[in-house]
């Protein structure tokens, strides 16, 4: 029997469906924006993953590359050079390995350029490559550093890592390790002398030299690693370090009119051409050139004549006739 259904409950009939509907249709719209939330959230995901691994290839690149650039004590002394910025380290010559010996194959020297007024050289000694067990090692070494950007004020020596064990009575020497640096101007004027070391009983692992502002300086390396007292002296590892200015000006006298101010670099150009060191003696015309004219120049100086001189009259030109177009003054025909 089919069910009556009255005018009043029609409309509440026809409503829970509408209802019911659109509650599908609700449905419907919140799964398309999760899903397209979903979406953008994998895209994001993705995109994500995407950076992170473009960051950690990046950080073993540059892994790789600081790796690349340490090369071997030996090798700089065979004839390679290394490079710290704009700072070039060259010319590295043994002076001697005696005692025990060191294995210069086994020490590396690395770039220091986390610091641009402070780069420098990290040397890394394998074990035992850089010690005297029961014995002593002596190394010394030179090289030039060349700064192609600025002026090379100042040195610092640290000593980063090492072993020292003594088992000497009270009255044996003590074993001991030192590294010391002095440093010469390319004429091997002395600029200055830095030492780090180790006791039994004291240290000083680092040392701060500052001298006159050079370009180029030699440096000599000496390490001493004393262990011949029933013990052991190794060093692991030391750095240097030097400090610069970004450009070193020098004040010259230009041409002997004005005072000017040059890069370092510069100076042997303005030599050459007549210039000297220091301002000018009457303090000169800063920033302008010899050629300048107009209210702010110097004077041209004028010739001096000779009293006793007589003086020669200059010749009167003669008035020279153009031709007149006047018709009054034709011959008649």
């Amino acid at each position: 029997m089919p069910i009556a259904t009255s005018r009043s409950a029609r409309p509440a009939a026809f409503w829970g469906l509408w209802a019911a509907c659109g509650g599908g249709v609700n449905a419907w719209r919140g799964l398309r924006l999760r899903y397209a939330s979903s979406k953008a959230w994998a895209k994001r995901s993705a995109f994500s993953e995407m950076r992170l691994a473009a960051v950690l290839m990046a950080v073993a690149l540059v892994g790789i590359a600081d790796q690349a650039e340490a090369i071997s004590l030996q090798a700089l002394l065979d004839g390679a050079s290394i490079s710290a910025l704009d700072n070039d380290f060259t010319d590295w010559t043994l002076s001697f390995n005696e005692g025990e010996g060191a294995d210069l194959s086994q020490i590396d020297v690395t770039p220091l350029e986390d610091d641009p007024l402070n780069p420098g050289l990290l040397f890394t000694a394998a074990d035992g490559a850089l010690a005297g067990i029961d014995a002593v090692t002596r190394l010394q070494f030179f090289y030039t550093v060349t700064s192609n950007g600025g002026a090379i004020k100042g040195n610092e020596l640290e000593l980063l890592d090492f072993v020292l064990t003594d088992a000497g009575g009270p009255s044996d020497p003590p074993n001991v390790i030192q590294v010391s640096q002095t440093f010469w101007d390319p004429n091997f004027n002395f600029l200055g002398f830095s030492l780090v070391f180790v006791l039994p009983s004291s240290e000083r692992l680092s040392a701060v030299e500052n001298f006159e502002l050079q370009q180029t300086l030699i440096a000599t390396t000496e390490i001493e690693v004393d262990g011949e007292r029933f013990g052991v002296a190794q060093v692991n590892q030391f750095s240097q370090r030097i400090s610069q200015v970004p450009e070193l000006k020098v004040i010259l006298c230009h041409k002997g009119r004005r005072t000017i101010e040059v890069s370092v670099n510069a100076v042997p150009a303005h030599f050459a051409h007549g210039d000297t060191r220091g301002a000018c003696a009457d303090g000169g015309r800063p920033g302008r050139s010899s050629q300048d004219t107009g209210p702010g120049a110097a004077p041209t100086a004028t010739p001096m004549t000779d009293p006793g001189a007589t003086a020669t009259p200059s010749p009167t030109p003669t008035p020279r006739m153009e031709p007149t177009r006047d018709r009054s003054l034709r011959r008649p025909r």
